[in-house]
């Protein structure tokens, strides 16, 4: 029983490294996204230096955000592996 509840938490924790590391890979494009969109929602023109901070401010977020995702899920596979492999040992 504990372990299946290894192996689930080892499963959540490889599931939030790969969104981690997806979301640090695709910042810049879902970045060039929305400063696009907001360029299309102010009626199809922007102050340059407004639209680099909006890109720049996203981007910068979504890496942020995929960082700890791929650090927590990381960190996470490492624990419930070593633990997982403590408790095959025994």
């Amino acid at each position: 029983m504990k372990n299946k509840f290894l192996i689930g938490s080892l499963k959540c924790m490889v599931i939030s490294f790969i969104i981690g590391m997806i979301l640090i890979f695709l910042s810049t494009s879902i970045g060039l996204k929305m400063g696009y969109d907001a360029i299309q929602a102010s009626g199809g023109g922007m102050e340059t230096s407004q639209y680099e901070m909006i890109v720049k401010s996203n981007i910068d977020n979504f890496r942020t955000g995929g960082f700890v995702f791929s650090f927590i899920g990381g960190l996470g596979m490492l624990m419930s592996g070593y633990t997982l492999y403590k408790n095959i040992e025994e």
